[in-house]
């Protein structure tokens, strides 16, 4: 099943439930044919997928940012930190300071690490991550080939190519998400493929493209 945007995907705390009220509202204001939004999965008392990659010290730590005044417009790298109690960190880009569901351009909760680029004169908040610049982050290294959940930057963390993704043997979701875009804006437009599923899947990856695995996985050894 195909879905416009997995904006806010799992809820274990009443903290993440208001997150994810406000991704509803900021997308359901956004169309995409042929597209629907993915059903939202509560977690409490089943386990989290491991994060295959966090940050604790370094990059610019939580809060909320003004583009160009605070912090440079361009994109940056988020890691999840080890302080996060749910294992789920949380971006926001807002074109406003109202912290109202209206003002939300894109945000996401996520596992391990994303990409997020911002403009200037943009609202920029994180919570349980550091934000690392692109030009100063560091490319993913698999151990033993395996790619996770998490959000792969094509030619930078995953090679371009041809890939065969799997779910996660013991989903929380009961399925896995694969999720191909052109850009690292988070919004519908820059969505190329995507899917959910419970069988593998074959995908085909470009150069400066970006790929979200949530609960699924790829094997290159």
């Amino acid at each position: 099943m195909k879905i416009g945007k997995l904006s806010v995907f799992l809820i274990l705390s009443v903290s993440v439930i208001i997150i994810f009220l406000c991704g509803c509202a900021a997308s359901n204001n956004q169309q995409q044919n042929g597209q629907s939004g993915q059903q939202n999965r509560t977690m409490q008392g089943q386990d989290s997928p491991t994060p295959v990659q966090t940050i604790d010290e370094g990059g610019i730590k939580s809060g909320m940012y003004k583009v160009g005044q605070d912090i440079p417009a361009g994109e940056y790298k988020l890691y999840s930190t080890e302080k996060s109690i749910t294992g789920l960190s949380y971006f926001e880009i807002a074109k406003d300071s109202s912290n109202t569901f209206e003002s939300i351009i894109a945000n996401d909760n996520f596992y391990s690490f994303t990409y997020v680029t911002v403009k200037d004169g943009q609202y920029f908040k994180f919570t349980d991550a550091r934000a690392v610049p692109v030009k100063d982050a560091k490319p993913y290294e698999p151990e033993n080939g395996r790619y996770s959940n998490g959000m792969y930057k094509v030619g930078f963390d995953i090679p371009a190519g041809e890939y065969q993704v799997f779910p996660e043997e013991n989903s929380s979701l009961g399925y896995g998400y694969y999720e191909i875009t052109s850009g690292s804006n988070h919004t519908l437009d820059d969505i190329v493929a995507n899917d959910n599923f419970e069988d593998p899947r074959y995908i085909t990856l470009k150069e400066g493209q970006y790929l979200k695995l949530v609960e699924a996985y790829i094997e290159t050894k």
